[in-house]
């Protein structure tokens, strides 16, 4: 019987509510990225994750209220122009029915907080790994580099039996992480979809089964990876046989498929020459997109060089404020890594600033578009320069290949080991020999 101003109202408060929860889970978040080890930084996180999870299984029951509205009122709110910054939200919540009871929906949202444990876990596990080659000490992005990027093989080699020795050292924890993790999975989706529910493969995250979807049917998602999976003879494999030659052989070893073989002098850029050679660029493409830019570079969210105990790789948090979290060690793919994430960020603050934060559900297919647009928008920069060599040329193409070749089918070949551990697993626990095998 609420009145249309008080259900506005209800929707502002809402908003405001998880924009605040979103800034603080981001904050613990990042702030235990930097500083792995840290046991105050990774105690604050756990912290700031459950008193979220608990402040957000109080306020279950708007989707429900919302739900239960006469389809007069609801019919109102729809026409109103005061609801139109929140359409897409709103139309979800009066529309469509809450997955769950309120009841099971808040015993749901706790089980939560046991899979956020085992990732805290793997994450923990991970920073305090202790590689040692010689007498010297490396952190877990410091010896992949090494051991897939090093140019003299018997060091990747040396590198790569390092990484692995120190994993299987910790085997037994990766395995009790993952059985726990597909189990709590298991049962989730159990309660969503029915006991006797065949699961919905999960090659694209399975679904978002209470939320905004991938925008996605299954159907296509299991076409575009047959189709991917179809293709691994005629690009892939057909791409590391030609590399094999190139390199003077039939085959090389796994860690091998990033050397390069037409060899150039590596050229090394610093991160004030990174920056400014991706706002230049962006610049002569369109001056809005390079303005958005700017202003991300100048808010000071960007952490990009490395340093002991922070985590590797590279990722974009989305929100207001775009955080931008990097690696960067002055080389082609870290400039292009960090153009990726720069695309992630721009789209986020164009996303955020039109749709707001209840509307702002990106799918991960739209989001790829953005920072897959803006490496590419780089890399042809790059090599449109007329001062390139033909031999500089095709030692770029042939790493761009192999990055598009780690983007897309290296990526479905990801998701089949998640897909089989995880059938494997709801017929019980698996053991760290048979994780293996599945892996390989």
């Amino acid at each position: 019987k609420m009145r249309s101003y008080e259900i506005l109202t209800l929707v502002r408060h809402y908003e405001e509510v998880i924009e605040t929860a979103h800034s603080l889970i981001r904050f613990a978040s990042l702030n235990l990225c930097t500083q792995r080890t840290n046991q105050e930084a990774l105690l604050f996180e756990k912290k700031t994750t459950e008193f979220i999870e608990k402040a957000f299984a109080g306020i279950q029951w708007i989707h429900h209220s919302l739900y239960a509205l006469s389809n007069e009122k609801k019919i109102e709110i729809l026409q109103s122009q005061k609801f139109k910054p929140y359409a897409e939200w709103i139309s979800y919540q009066l529309l469509f029915p809450p997955s769950l009871s309120e009841a099971v929906a808040k015993a749901v949202n706790k089980m939560s907080s046991l899979s956020t444990g085992w990732h805290s876990l793997y994450r923990q596990l991970t920073g305090k790994l202790n590689f040692t080659m010689g007498k010297k000490n490396y952190t877990l992005d410091e010896i992949s580099e090494m051991a897939h990027s090093h140019k003299d093989k018997t060091t990747r080699d040396k590198a790569l039996k390092c990484m692995s020795d120190e994993f299987k050292r910790h085997g037994y924890i990766f395995t009790q992480t993952l059985n726990s993790i597909y189990k709590e999975e298991d049962v989730i989706t159990k309660v969503y979809l029915g006991e006797d529910e065949e699961y919905p493969d999960i090659i694209f995250d399975a679904i978002d089964l209470d939320g905004f979807s991938n925008g996605l049917a299954r159907e296509d998602v299991l076409g575009i990876s047959t189709a991917v999976t179809d293709s691994y003879v005629s690009i892939s494999q057909r791409f590391y046989k030609l590399l094999a030659k190139m390199h003077g052989g039939d085959t090389f070893q796994y860690n091998d498929r990033l050397q390069n073989p037409v060899k150039v002098e590596e050229k090394k850029f610093s991160w004030p020459e990174c920056l400014q050679f991706v706002l230049n660029t962006i610049l002569e493409f369109n001056p809005t997109m390079a303005l958005s830019g700017i202003n991300i570079v100048n808010a000071n969210i960007i952490h990009a060089l490395p340093m002991k105990g922070k985590d590797s790789g590279a990722f974009c948090v989305s929100g207001d404020k775009p955080y931008i979290f990097l690696n960067y060690r002055g080389n082609m793919l870290s400039v292009l890594t960090f153009a990726h994430e720069f695309g992630h960020a721009i789209h986020h603050m164009y996303a955020h600033d039109t749709a707001g934060t209840l509307n702002d559900g990106t799918t991960i297919a739209m989001s790829e578009v953005a920072s897959l647009f803006n490496e590419k928008l780089i890399f042809n920069k790059w090599l449109s320069n007329p001062e390139l060599s033909d031999k500089e040329k095709l030692n770029m193409l042939i790493e761009d290949v192999n990055r598009q070749i780690c983007d897309i089918h290296r990526q479905i070949a990801f998701s089949k080991f998640e897909l089989r551990a995880f059938r494997e697993r709801q017929k019980g626990e698996l053991s760290e020999e048979r994780f293996s095998p599945i892996y390989s």
